[in-house]
């Protein structure tokens, strides 16, 4: 990667909803650049998570994903000291997905909330509806697990909009690509 005045270690986030490949080009990424790969919650806060998202209390999620995030920039810092990170959703999805519906979403999010670790450079991923269906039907097939999240068009279609409504984003039609096209094209705007 090239280092063009930049800090030897680079905080990249991985946006979008479900089926458009974040978890793995996030992954992928990682092992392309040789980067350190997380995700947000951290995988800790499981059980909490659960809890949380039993409710339909908008308020409690955003709080739970905001500080969770929140509770990462040590661990995200840490790991930049050695390494770039590639992180696997981060605070641009706890707004697409938590923010109250009655309230219109902030254009730039990364300054919104204090305490978080700011990225370098944040991609949404995004996909055409049938590809998206696709890809979910095949990751089920696959694991054996339906997420029911994944089949609710509707909080689809508002994360979608909202994700779209953000400054901060670089987006990536996936539709068409494999998921090593994705990350070389991630590469190149990175190195641009």
């Amino acid at each position: 990667m090239n280092a063009k005045n930049r800090r030897p270690h680079l905080f990249i986030t991985i946006e979008g909803v479900d089926g458009t490949g974040k978890s793995t080009v996030a992954k992928m990424l990682a092992t392309f650049i040789n980067a350190a790969h997380i995700v947000t919650p951290s995988p800790s806060l499981n059980k909490q998570r659960e809890l949380i998202e039993s409710t339909n209390d908008r308020t409690k999620k955003f709080d739970f994903y905001t500080n969770s995030i929140i509770q990462q920039r040590e661990e995200i810092e840490l790991l930049l000291q050695h390494s770039n990170v590639i992180c696997d959703r981060y605070i641009h999805s706890t707004f697409a997905y938590q923010w109250p519906i009655e309230i219109h979403i902030p254009k730039r999010i990364n300054n919104f909330i204090d305490g978080i670790k700011i990225p370098d450079f944040s991609f949404l991923l995004t996909v055409n509806e049938q590809a998206r269906i696709s890809r979910i039907n095949s990751r089920e097939l696959t694991t054996g697990i339906i997420n029911k999240a994944d089949h609710q068009l509707d909080i689809i279609n508002i994360a979608r909009r909202r994700f779209m409504e953000m400054d901060e984003l670089t987006q990536i039609d996936t539709s068409q690509m494999t998921p090593e096209e994705v990350c070389r094209q991630i590469i190149e705007k990175i190195n641009a």
